[in-house]
């Protein structure tokens, strides 16, 4: 974001749909959201917002199951938008990963591994519930050399901290632009980017035969679903599937699936409304 003004654009949305109208907004030249239960905010330049671009935004999301309105608009003079932002990012501690973008200066804890990351627009930066559960998942699954498939990759933050904990390789595709350079940086900025190759693209951006020992998707309910041959081919026998992303009761669509069905449950883990789900592939 840039010393210019922009416009906030409050919605109200239903968390399991916010992803979704937030892909859609990101077309209208929207710059960053920042989301809660209740719904979002979506920051846009003013020069772009005019009345054509609004009622198009708005059809974007309103004629569709994602059941977001407009509640609210304001303008917001110019400032340093990216240093408004950074300040609103600080340091977790999800044991036994320490997250820390590269601005933030504060001290970490004994015998924790640090994450260094800078989330910029991608997904993935500790403060959701679905990265969270995996990230706690992650040192009862990681195996020493283990190669590891991040769906989704975001930050690059699952892809990576299963790195630090002694994955031998990992490769993470996202289908979003911005994500794909930003997992790239944060894979630099954590000396590991010679562990990690990161794909802009879905599942044809794995080489043809290539199977993981661990598989992670934090993605939403129906990228699992309509995914879910995929995940499972790229699974080895024995290997773990590692599910998040989904909310509510979404986990009986996935206990229901045909491709999950031939898989053995692990656990199922939840903070909130949110649930992560682990399975073997037999």
């Amino acid at each position: 974001m840039t010393n210019e003004s922009y416009v906030r654009l409050h919605f109200t949305c239903p968390s399991p749909y916010q992803d979704f109208a937030i892909a859609e907004l990101l077309e209208f030249g929207v710059e960053g959201f920042d989301q809660n239960d209740q719904g979002f905010y979506a920051y846009i330049p003013n020069r772009l917002f005019t009345q054509t671009v609004k009622n198009e935004m708005l059809n974007s999301v309103n004629n569709s199951e994602y059941a977001c309105d407009l509640v609210s608009e304001e303008i917001l003079q110019p400032k340093n938008w990216n240093q408004e932002w950074e300040k609103s990012i600080r340091s977790q501690y999800i044991a036994p990963f320490f997250i820390c973008p590269t601005w933030v200066e504060d001290p970490q804890p004994i015998n924790s591994i640090r994450l260094t990351i800078d989330p910029k627009m991608a997904f993935g930066t500790g403060n959701h519930a679905t990265t969270r559960l995996i990230l706690a998942s992650l040192p009862n699954y990681v195996n020493l050399n283990d190669s590891v498939l991040d769906v989704g990759t975001g930050t690059g933050i699952l892809a990576i901290g299963a790195i630090k904990l002694g994955a031998l390789k990992a490769l993470g595709f996202d289908i979003d632009e911005w994500s794909y350079t930003n997992a790239i940086e944060n894979a630099k900025h954590n000396d590991v980017l010679d562990k990690i190759t990161i794909m802009n693209g879905s599942f044809e951006t794995i080489p043809a035969g290539q199977t993981f020992d661990l598989v992670i998707a934090n993605v939403n309910r129906s990228v699992l679903i309509d995914y879910s041959s995929h995940i499972a081919r790229a699974t080895k026998n024995g290997g773990v599937i590692i599910l998040s992303g989904l909310f509510g009761d979404e986990d009986i669509h996935i206990l229901v699936n045909n491709d999950y069905r031939e898989l053995e449950l692990l656990e199922t883990s939840r903070e909130g409304d949110w649930i992560c789900m682990i399975f073997k592939k037999l």
